[in-house]
């Protein structure tokens, strides 16, 4: 396994429902939060889940992990609200060198979209 430097990714929350959902776009992970403060630490989990099953079965983190589809990407630049708070990097605790993840998140509202 290669060393790695933190990496930057980028995310889309929006609503559905009683849940706020945040979709990565470099990579089709999804989670689902009751509330905005919790949106965070669920996806930081699941990049971290993620990424050490790819390195136990012997792959790079996210390798066999396509981007989200299209319509996500697209409501990610469509959105306009930053979460601009100071996040630390999502660090995977893994004895391996695997990289930091820098989440780069934006909020849309769909029923103005």
């Amino acid at each position: 396994m290669r060393n790695h430097h933190a990496i930057n990714i980028s995310a889309v929350i929006f609503r559905e429902g009683e849940h706020w959902i945040t979709q990565c776009l470099e990579y089709d992970i999804c989670v689902q939060a009751k509330s905005l403060e919790e949106v965070h630490g669920n996806f930081a989990r699941a990049i971290i889940e993620n990424a050490v099953v790819c390195v136990e079965l012997g792959k790079e983190p996210f390798e066999t992990i396509d981007a989200a589809p299209k319509k996500f990407w697209d409501m990610f630049s469509e959105a306009k609200l930053k979460i601009e708070a100071d996040l630390a990097p999502i660090r995977v605790p893994h004895p391996s060198a695997l990289p930091g993840f820098v989440p780069n998140y934006r909020v849309i509202d769909r029923r103005a979209a």
